[in-house]
Formats: C-alpha cells, structure tokens, sequence
C-alpha cells in the first residue's frame, strides 16, 4: 500500500479532521522521555516548563514531532505503569511557574531544592517527588480558593476520573 492509501485510510477514520488539520506529509521527529529534557531552572528532573527548549530545538533542527514517553501518575516511575490514564506525573511539575513561587517563603525553598537536587544528575534522584508535593500543598493551602473558579471549573470538568483517583491516592497513602 502506497502513500495515497495509507492517505485514503486515514481520511476516512474517526480522526479524519485532525488529519486534515495537520496534513498527512512526510516528517521528522523525536521521541523523547521528559526525565531528559532539562535546564537550569528544573528541579531535579526535566518538567513540563522545559518542553518550550525542546519546541525550539525542534524547530531550529526541522523537526516537526515531538513524542514524549508517558507522563501518567505512576507506582514506581516506569512510565508504562502508570496508576491512572489521566492523571500527569506529579515530579514533572514546573513549581516555579505557579503564581505563588513569587512568594519569598517558596522561591527560597525552590532555590533551595535546586541546589539539593540539580538538574542532569545520573540517576535521577526521585526524592524530589515528595519535595514537590509538600510545596504545592502549601502552595495550595495559603490559597484563597474563593477566587480559584478555575480549580473548581477543572473538578467539575474532570470529576468522572478525579474523584476515584483523589480517594485512591489517599487510601494508598494511609495502607
């Protein structure tokens, strides 16, 4: 089967729309896991702030697709063991681009984490996990959540998967 039905194929399929959005040419790309790509600003690990440097790598080398490894919430950090579908990994978190990483008391701390756990260290020391999570709970506790309509447009919206995944992530915490 050639280029032209491989194209009738999937114009005809489901995704039809953004096939032709995209257009079905030939192109160059990268898989990438996320853990890799990193900068000087990451905690320990790369995060979801640094796919901008890659957009742009991409973009210099001509490359026009990106395929990142899984970024499912895991057991044991295999990213093909993931606990939830939707769910993103918590350790690719950009913490420092949250409105409350201005707050004195929080850009100390990442300062802080960033000299702990450096960026491009071999293996990647997963203790920066547990790190995140205690400074986006604080993060979130000193937020005033009656402003936050998009927290709650985002619970509502996604309530068919966050709420068993919330109680199960507590239930495992607690046993």
């Amino acid at each position: 089967m050639g280029d032209r039905g491989i194209k009738e194929i999937f114009s005809q399929t489901v995704s039809k729309d953004k096939w032709a959005k995209i257009g079905m040419r030939k192109r160059a790309g990268v898989l990438v896991p996320l853990f890799s790509v990193y900068s000087k600003d990451s905690l320990g690990i790369g995060e979801l702030g640094d796919l901008d440097l890659l957009v742009d790598w991409c973009v210099k080398t001509g490359n026009s697709v990106i395929q990142l490894l899984p970024l499912n919430e895991t057991g044991m950090f295999c990213p093909y063991d993931s606990e939830s579908s939707f769910a993103l990994e918590s350790v690719y978190l950009s913490l420092s681009l949250l409105p409350a990483a201005k707050k004195k008391k929080f850009s100390d701390r990442l300062y802080g984490l960033r000299k702990k756990f450096p960026s491009g260290q071999s293996p990647v020391d997963y203790g920066i996990k547990k790190e995140k999570l205690d400074i986006l709970w604080e993060m979130f506790l000193e937020e005033d959540l009656d402003e936050q309509q998009e927290f709650f447009a985002y619970r509502k919206k996604n309530a068919y998967w966050l709420e068993d995944f919330a109680l199960f992530k507590v239930l495992k915490v607690c046993h």
